[in-house]
């Protein structure tokens, strides 16, 4: 589970912890608190 990702300059960390994942296993429940840049940019990295 991730619960609020962070601002985009954490996509490639988030990124690099999933990939690490077995192709089976690369899903994840995401909890958004609210939807400020600095709460979902990771998310998405854009």
């Amino acid at each position: 589970m991730l619960i609020d990702a962070g601002p985009v300059p954490g996509y490639p960390a988030v990124q690099r912890k999933m990939s690490r994942l077995e192709p089976g296993e690369r899903h994840l429940d995401v909890v958004v608190t609210h939807v400020d840049a600095d709460h979902i940019g990771a998310s998405f990295g854009c």
